[in-house]
């Protein structure tokens, strides 16, 4: 029993190792999805935000703006399928992609409610569909990237492809936005969490004003904090998500 406990360990131990290295090697989004990691289904879900915030210009009827940001309210809550239950126009798209498949409901839903023109607009509306059957767990996260991509850049043209390509690229520093290094492990000092901190943390995550991250950085190394990965990135010119991983440490959000 010793002897076997002992080997399962080295096997998972070794797992964790080749896992590591793959999402270190990876340069694109696509790559860093199919490592296997313990990153949270929140974080999952803050991702998936993030991407179909991208496309949601792209989505013309006021509905699909709705059904977003009812999801954006309650992404930390128990049900977060429940804001896509709530919006009727989203719903009947949703359960005729149940029944048909988000593929095809274009050409078997009796009655449109939208007008989209473009296969651009066409894979962003399936993008927020797939959000709303991942969120009940009938779809997956790639599903919901790939739909992105598309929305993005679609067409089958090398240049069409190239820029896939390079949006793929831009979306993992989205995800290590969000995720950080799921293979690190930072000491996080409890008595850093000052009054200052948990203002400026709750402020950032509730409105968005990423413009306040350098003052975050103040606030922690005021309190103590002197590690270089926490407060490079909140002075790093880069954008800011919601979920950012600094942000979630300091209010323990995981």
């Amino acid at each position: 029993m010793t002897k076997r406990s002992d080997r399962r360990r080295q096997e998972r131990a070794a797992e964790l190792w080749h896992a590591e290295q793959e999402w270190r090697a990876a340069t694109r989004c696509s790559e860093l999805l199919a490592v296997e990691t313990d990153i949270s289904d929140r974080k999952w879900r803050l991702f998936a935000l993030a991407c179909c915030r991208e496309v949601l210009a792209l989505c013309p009827e006021p509905w699909h703006r709705e059904a977003f940001e009812q999801t954006e309210l309650v992404v930390d809550g128990p049900n977060p399928a429940a804001p896509c239950r709530g919006n009727s126009q989203l719903w009947d798209t949703y359960n005729w992609s149940r029944r048909w498949g988000a593929w095809d409901v274009w050409y078997v839903r009796p009655h449109s409610h939208h007008s989209l023109q473009s296969p651009g607009e066409m894979a962003a509306e399936r993008a927020l569909i797939d959000l709303a059957l991942w969120l009940e767990g009938k779809r997956s996260r790639h599903q919901i990237f790939q739909n992105v991509l598309l929305a993005l850049a679609s067409g089958d043209s090398a240049e069409a492809v190239q820029e896939r390509e390079a949006h793929d690229v831009r979306f993992a520093d989205v995800l290590h936005e969000i995720v950080g290094d799921p293979f690190g492990w930072i000491d996080f000092d409890p008595s850093w969490r000052t009054s200052n901190a948990m203002y400026l943390a709750r402020i950032i995550y509730a409105i968005q004003d990423y413009s306040l991250m350098p003052i975050l950085a103040d606030a922690l190394q005021d309190a103590g904090c002197e590690i270089g990965d926490i407060l490079d990135h909140c002075r790093a010119p880069g954008a800011h998500v919601r979920g950012c991983w600094v942000v979630d440490l300091v209010l323990g959000k995981t």
